[in-house]
């Protein structure tokens, strides 16, 4: 990926083998499961991290939605 090999032009067959052997050795390693696993604990993290600003964001949320909702009522 991002290889000035393969920028331009037609896929080659060289470069559909090269892709081939990519995605094996990817799911070999299991890589997309590993990926994933990885990046949602980085997330969880983040979001544990940060439970003043989560919880700020909620109640404005909670505001916009019951405001919202008022105003609907009143158009009925």
């Amino acid at each position: 990926m991002g290889s000035a090999e393969f920028a331009e032009g037609r896929i080659a067959s060289h470069e559909r083998a090269v892709a081939q052997r990519d995605i094996a050795c990817k799911r070999k390693v299991d890589l997309g499961t590993r990926w994933n696993a990885v990046e949602s604990d980085m997330q969880t993290r983040m979001i544990n991290g940060n439970k003043a600003v989560r919880d700020r964001f909620l109640s404005l949320q909670t505001a916009k939605v019951e405001s919202a909702r008022k105003l609907f009522a009143e158009g009925d």
